[in-house]
């Protein structure tokens, strides 16, 4: 997608993965459900990640706009969110690797509950762990100010 003029992706539900999108004049994603690999929002356009539910590898969504991460319930590899606009993490319930939280707003988990590598939450001012009070993680969990 890099250097790209396409705006958005419309009708295309599956994609094995998402890269370039920081140089590209990508603002939507359409009716995208699904990215069977990596994700770079990294520095994107993107402010809404619109149906998107599943991401089948890494999630880079530094320095991106998108403030809600909506719809998506599975990120397989990591999720890094640093230096983000992300707000909320809307659906979220799974994040197979390493998340990163750190310099973001975020102040509640909500239904996020796994964590499969370490969990960063530097520079932020974390509330709530979300619906039920706790989270399973694959490592110890990084220190937070709850």
């Amino acid at each position: 997608m890099r250097d790209s003029q396409v705006q958005s992706l419309g009708e295309l539900r599956y994609v094995g993965g998402l890269t370039g999108l920081g140089s590209s004049q990508l603002k939507s994603l359409g009716e995208l459900m699904y990215i069977n690999g990596d994700a770079d929002f990294e520095n994107s356009r993107i402010q809404s990640l619109g149906k998107l539910r599943y991401i089948g590898g890494e999630a880079k969504l530094n320095g991106s706009q998108i403030q809600s991460l909506g719809e998506l319930r599975y990120i397989l590899g990591g999720a890094f969110f640093g230096d983000s606009q992300i707000q909320s993490l809307g659906e979220l319930m799974y994040i197979g690797g390493t998340a990163d939280f750190r310099n973001t707003q975020i102040k509640s988990l909500g239904k996020l509950r796994y964590i499969g590598g370490s969990a960063r939450f530097g520079g932020i001012q974390i509330q709530s762990l979300g619906e039920n009070g706790h989270i399973v993680t694959g490592k110890q969990i990084g220190r937070a100010h709850v």
